[in-house]
């Protein structure tokens, strides 16, 4: 089903930009994806796979989703709109650097695949 919505551009991209809930409410959404969140992709990094939060980056101690705006990362409540497609480098509170996608760049890159099989039984 992913493969035939993203390949023939079958969702909604203003929905898609909204990073939270109050965002999405805004443009009547009672709720929001988490299309714009990034996720460490740097393969054999111990953070591959995991959600980008504020506090890895410096941007706070909660563990909130990070985005990428355009015009720099922020935490996904502190912006109306984000990038639902974005793929780069970001530096983390401790100064190493880490390729990051956001959850929607890296399913259109692999609709099957499955991001984080540490999670997976047997």
């Amino acid at each position: 089903m992913w493969i035939c919505i993203i390949k023939n551009n079958w969702f909604n991209r203003e929905f898609l930009t909204r990073p939270s809930k109050a965002a999405a409410e805004k443009i009547g959404h009672p709720y929001h994806s988490n299309a714009t969140w990034l996720v460490v992709m740097e393969e054999g990094h111990k953070l591959y796979g995991s959600q980008l939060t504020d506090a890895m980056v410096g941007l706070g101690t909660e563990n909130k989703p990070v985005v990428y705006t355009g015009e720099g990362f922020a935490v996904n409540d502190a912006v109306e709109k984000a990038e639902p497609e974005f793929s780069g480098k970001v530096r983390l509170a401790f100064g190493e650097e880490v390729a990051v996608k956001t959850s929607f760049t890296n399913r259109r890159a692999n609709p099957i695949k499955k991001l984080n099989n540490k999670h997976e039984k047997g």
